[in-house]
């Protein structure tokens, strides 16, 4: 379920971005956008890091989130780069 939030949370900061009207302002709604989610990222590294999670799938789920916010991460700077170039 988390999963599906951040999936969903990512897609609306980055559609929301996009619909800006002027490239200057969705360059830097872009970049605050990426802030966010890295801030998100950073989240969920530190849970990774958690001590406390002894439970093998629970780590693996996070991982696993970590691992999708990475890819977007990516995707964000793909986009951000296209921005800079129209």
């Amino acid at each position: 379920m988390a999963l599906l939030g951040i999936q969903f949370l990512w897609t609306s900061r980055l559609q929301e971005a996009l619909c800006k009207g002027k490239k200057s302002e969705k360059q830097s709604d872009l970049e605050k956008k990426k802030k966010d989610n890295d801030n998100v990222s950073k989240e969920l590294t530190l849970m990774c890091l958690d001590p406390n999670i002894t439970q093998k799938m629970v780590r693996t789920k996070i991982e696993t989130m970590v691992t999708i916010q990475v890819y977007q991460r990516d995707k964000f700077d793909e986009i951000i780069q296209a921005v800079k170039k129209d």
